[in-house]
């Protein structure tokens, strides 16, 4: 990914990225959430070979046609940020079923 200033940052979609524990009734997943659009989220199996929750999300938006540009740490909470280009945004919201 590529390291880019402020300005190209207002133009992307952003894509929240967490990893869940395992409990007693589920694996360890990772969720991908989409804010600006009502919080849409996708649940995924956390994919053990895979080396970390962002490098499984990255992979299956790729499969989506969606290439993530940039990743944000998003420290005490937990997770990370992916941002996508908005040139990508049909294949965003037909990977997470939201309607235009």
């Amino acid at each position: 990914m590529n390291t880019i200033t402020q300005n190209e940052t207002e133009h992307q979609i952003a894509v929240l990225v967490k990893w869940h524990g395992p409990t007693n009734y589920r694996g360890a997943r990772i969720s991908l959430t989409l804010p600006r659009w009502d919080n849409k989220r996708v649940f995924l199996s956390f994919d053990h070979s895979a080396r970390s929750a962002v490098d499984q999300a990255q992979t299956w938006l790729l499969s989506k046609g969606v290439e993530a540009a940039t990743l944000f740490d998003l420290g005490n909470t937990g997770g990370y940020m992916l941002g996508v280009s908005w040139k990508h945004v049909d294949n965003v919201l037909a990977a997470f079923n939201v309607q235009k």
